[in-house]
């Protein structure tokens, strides 16, 4: 590549003080960022095109009203919830996903009919699927009595009906369930309440068979935990099972080496508050719940905790045509790191502590400056599954798969 100009930035990145080229333009007249070893383009609102590969801007699950719900990588299934037509829907080819066309969709039909919720639930309170020893299982609020729960059905295939069973388990009253609350290894299914209440006792619960539940924490023993934000196993240390606690709490994350039964605190300052919970090889990564920083990133052997790049979200210009005073949203809950190499995905959701405006945002390697990728409303969790990037109804194929 030619370039026409350079200029070289400094920057704080873990190893003390680096510096990062930003080169302004190439020959052909394109604006290119590189970083510590690679380039990229940048799009004429500066939007890099690298971090989600080189297919078309972010699309829509074939309809806006398409959300992502669950991933079932046995069968190499991603389920949405279908908010117009009131359904689920599978798509089963990660060949199709890849394609500028969108995913060939197949509705599974509900047993008594073309609704494919459980009895007494529908599409607005619908969370999360996972597969957990051959079934599917559902996090969803039942109508009659507001109750968060948990249903099964068999997995099947392309229009074959889902019927579901349930519920195995119901939340307690006030009990709401987060997309971040259910989660399955090869050995347990494990799920946690969060609620909004300040006096209320939060539990977690684990399963070996989807049928028996047993509480392996009850928050009405200590009180401490005001409620659960997410809980995932450690894919790559089996039997490790992680925990993020809020809000303002001595019990910040919490880890298990035994599948759930026991747990022991790993860092009981809020200011490590997180919400969702992802994995490389070497790290656990946590999606910040504070203004410190977009996510940190969790040495599993040594617990030694590193803020991802200090470039958050309200030091990301808002694109144009942006308004006087707007900026990102200072907190976000929700991100996913792409274990291949360290990118991490996220979007942020919350308010409360400033900015008025949302983004999807990737820090590649987890130590480059955060940058915007997808600008607009998101309000879900972040999701790798098939070599794709899923957040609520966009989705974006990775370059790293």
């Amino acid at each position: 590549m030619s370039l026409n100009t350079v200029s070289i930035n400094d920057r704080l990145g873990p190893g003390g003080l680096e510096n990062v080229a930003i080169l302004e333009e190439d020959t052909s007249g394109n604006t290119v960022l590189v970083g510590a070893d690679e380039t990229f383009p940048l799009t004429s609102n500066g939007l890099s095109t690298k971090p989600t590969g080189n297919q078309a801007p972010f699309r829509n699950h074939a309809s806006s009203s398409y959300n992502f719900i669950g991933y079932d990588a046995v069968a190499d299934t991603v389920y949405v919830n279908d908010a117009t037509g009131g359904r689920i829907l599978r798509g089963t080819s990660s060949n199709a996903w890849q394609t500028q066309a969108g995913v060939t969709w197949s509705a599974t039909l509900g047993a008594s009919g073309p609704l494919s919720y459980p009895t007494d639930v529908t599409y607005l309170n619908v969370r999360r699927m996972v597969r957990f020893k051959g079934d599917l299982y559902l996090l969803a609020m039942a109508t009659t009595g507001s109750l968060w729960g948990i249903w099964k059905s068999p997995v099947g295939t392309g229009n074959t009906h889902l019927s579901w069973t349930g519920p195995l388990l119901s939340f307690q009253s006030l009990a709401t369930g987060l997309f971040t609350c259910l989660e399955a290894d090869d050995e347990y299914i494990y799920a946690c309440e969060y609620t909004s209440q300040a006096s209320f006792t939060p539990k977690v619960y684990r399963s070996a068979d989807g049928a028996t539940w047993e509480t392996v924490i009850d928050e009405s023993v200590s009180g401490v935990v005001r409620h659960f934000h997410a809980i995932a196993p450690d894919p790559y240390n089996p039997g490790h099972v992680y925990l993020t606690c809020g809000d303002g709490i001595a019990k910040t994350l919490q880890r298990s080496t035994d599948y759930g039964a026991t747990w022991t605190i790993i860092e009981p300052s809020s200011q490590w508050q997180a919400v969702q919970i992802s994995f490389t090889p070497d790290h656990v990564y946590f999606a910040g719940d504070s203004q410190n920083g977009v996510a940190f990133r969790l040495h599993r052997t040594t617990l030694a905790k590193q803020w991802l790049s200090l470039w958050r979200w309200e030091n990301v210009p808002v694109t144009a045509p942006a308004a006087l005073g707007e900026q990102y949203y200072f907190n976000g809950w929700y991100g996913v790191v792409d274990p291949s190499n360290g990118d991490f995905y996220s979007s942020n959701n919350d308010s409360s502590a400033g900015g008025n405006t949302q983004g999807l945002f990737v820090t590649r390697r987890g130590e480059m400056p955060t940058l915007l990728i997808k600008p607009g409303v998101i309000e879900a969790p972040t999701y790798i599954a098939g070599g794709v990037l899923w957040a609520g109804k966009y989705r974006k194929v990775l370059n790293s798969y």
